[in-house]
């Protein structure tokens, strides 16, 4: 009798559903799966609320905008890089600088802009030549004259000089000033007029017209492609 109740004893412990007992060891991997799965949803979880509160709209009752007070954007910065050109520290687009009217070493106040450096803040050009009866495409003095001159100099060490787009060159307008409305801190002349950006107009019935901005105040229009308007040059960060 004794070795008969020693027996179910020891079945009785095998058996008994306590915490020694180990899952069958083909469920382990399965866990361990498990865990990390869950550790990376965790992750991306965590992701996806950061993601949300960045990207989420701003309360238009409380943002500030630039002359309410802090604004809404970095302050305007440029960097002289005392070869002509200058630097925007916020967008690190390099931009050329223009000769004031009446600067000696460029010839500015000549009556013929042909003598004038191609710096010349007096400078104008047309966005289309229409010679061959298309009134629309780029081949105006702004692109056969003015650029051309900057590429083919090799101008401030770079060829790859461009009329910049209707959003980079708005981008330099200072709203918070008037004629000219650019920064102080922008080296160089600029002309309270319109200048040309590399854009046609999209409207219906307007590819004769180019987008341009008018430096006396920062409005943005449509002008006629035959018109002779500023120019400032454009380049990619350094």
């Amino acid at each position: 009798m004794f070795f008969v109740s020693l027996c179910f004893g020891i079945i009785g412990l095998v058996l008994w559903p306590g915490s020694a007992y180990a899952p069958p060891p083909g469920c382990s991997p399965v866990a361990q799966n498990l865990a990390a799965c869950q550790g990376d949803l965790d992750v991306c979880e965590d992701d996806l609320a950061a993601c949300e509160a960045e990207c989420l709209e701003p309360d238009p009752c409380t943002q500030t905008f630039p002359g309410d007070g802090a604004g809404s954007g970095p302050a305007l910065s440029y960097t002289n890089n005392n070869d002509g050109t200058v630097t925007d520290n916020n967008t690190k687009f390099m931009w050329e600088i223009k000769l004031a009217a009446n600067d000696v070493g460029g010839n500015c106040a000549d009556a013929t802009q042909a003598n004038r450096s191609v710096h010349c803040v007096n400078n104008t050009y047309t966005w289309t030549d229409g010679g061959d009866g298309d009134f629309t495409d780029p081949d105006g003095t702004l692109f056969t004259v003015f650029l051309a001159g900057l590429n083919n100099s090799a101008f401030a060490g770079f060829s790859d000089w461009g009329i910049p787009n209707v959003k980079e060159l708005q981008s330099i307008v200072d709203y918070g000033t008037v004629s000219p409305a650019i920064d102080s801190t922008f080296p160089g002349a600029t002309a309270s007029s319109f200048y040309w950006s590399a854009n046609t107009d999209g409207g219906v019935g307007s590819s004769g017209n180019a987008w341009t901005v008018y430096f006396g105040n920062g409005f943005v229009n449509g002008n006629d492609k035959n018109n002779r308007f500023h120019a400032r040059a454009v380049r990619p960060c350094p």
